[in-house]
């Protein structure tokens, strides 16, 4: 009987250790994923070029994800696959990147095209 006692304490005090434990492990995972999202936001926000304090839209949410809630009611009771919303994202940061450069190219081709047509019409004037 009494080794019975002290496995119970044993396994009570294991099982409070466990859960004080698991606490702190959630608080520290909580810890990391807020760091990561933080760290996220500020790399988005270097790529777009806007802050949530600073951007022409005035919206201090732009950085965070936009969830629709009825949305995602609707597609609960209609079984859909919830698209991983992290990777569209990323997708679109990539299109929005390679638009920018797409308009650089074209700035960088007319500024060539109107640099040609100037030489052009100084020799023309040059050879009359």
């Amino acid at each position: 009987p009494l080794g019975r006692e002290t496995d119970k304490k044993m396994s009570e005090k294991l099982k409070k250790r466990s859960k004080n434990e698991s606490d702190e492990d959630d608080e520290k995972r909580e810890q990391k994923d807020r760091k990561k999202m933080r760290k996220k936001a500020e790399k988005v926000a270097k790529m777009l070029g806007y802050t949530d304090d600073n951007n022409p839209f005035g919206d201090s949410n732009l950085l965070q994800p936009f969830v629709w809630g009825k949305k995602k009611e609707k597609e609960k009771f209609s079984d859909k696959k919830e698209e991983n919303s992290e990777i569209a994202r990323l997708k679109l940061i990539s299109e929005i990147e390679s638009v920018r450069k797409r308009r650089v190219d074209r700035e960088n081709e007319l500024a060539e095209i109107e640099r040609l047509r100037d030489e052009e019409q100084r020799l023309r004037e040059a050879s009359m």
